[in-house]
């Protein structure tokens, strides 16, 4: 999420990024925060309306784990919400 209200939760290296979506009709020609439900060359995207990332740094910052849970819709005209999207992840980082 390009543009998001970011909050550090506690003390444990957990952060958690909520979607602005600057209300609406607005968000709905926020190029900035978008997802794909499909996986092709003319995918549709999806202007995210609401939902949250959280994001936890673990081993002293050299792994991230976390999960991604968004709801939104493709085109002005559309439904307010249509799609939804959701993902559980985790990473090691790579370098310095």
């Amino acid at each position: 999420m390009d543009v998001a209200f970011v909050e550090q939760v506690g003390d444990a290296g957990v952060v958690r990024l909520d979607g602005d979506q600057f209300g609406q009709p607005t968000s709905r020609i926020d190029y900035l925060n978008i997802y794909n439900v499909t996986t092709s060359t003319v995918a549709r995207a999806h202007n995210i309306l609401s939902g949250e990332m959280t994001l936890e740094l673990v081993d002293g910052g050299s792994s991230i784990q976390g999960s991604i849970s968004v709801q939104g819709s493709s085109g002005s005209g559309g439904p307010g919400i249509g799609s939804f999207y959701s993902a559980e992840f985790t990473g090691t980082r790579i370098g310095e």
